[in-house]
């Protein structure tokens, strides 16, 4: 069992090492990965966000799912902690004003951008 996980690919689709890479452009060409997902949600989110507070709901778990865990494994565990409530703080802002129906279609893409640059800046700082 354990050698058929080891063989799975990483969680983020991106392979944990690559050879071809040093360590400097593979982690500028996962940042540009995940950064391309980032602006692929963002259109998701906007539309999601018609639907008030279960689009912003939806925009939280996609944008952890897709933008925050990719990142988040190379972190150390005290900066992924602060990343972590720094994003959770901003975002708890954002989602007060996902009731508001015209607000909330930019509530969605609002929660893609601050997960993004948080992580982002986290990761590239590592």
């Amino acid at each position: 069992m354990a050698e058929l996980l080891s063989h799975l690919p990483c969680t983020c689709g991106w392979p944990e090492h690559h050879p071809d890479l040093t360590s400097d452009e593979w982690r500028r060409d996962l940042l540009v990965h995940v950064e391309q997902r980032a602006q692929r949600l963002m259109l998701v989110t906007a539309i999601l966000g018609l639907i008030p507070i279960a689009g912003a709901a939806t925009a939280l778990v996609l944008a952890r799912m897709r933008i925050a865990s990719p990142l988040r494994r190379y972190l150390p565990v005290t900066q992924r902690m602060l990343t972590r409530w720094t994003a959770r703080l901003l975002i708890a802002l954002l989602l007060l004003a996902s009731g508001i129906p015209l607000i909330s279609v930019l509530v969605g893409p609002l929660i893609v951008a601050v997960t993004w640059r948080t992580w982002s800046r986290a990761f590239a700082a590592a």
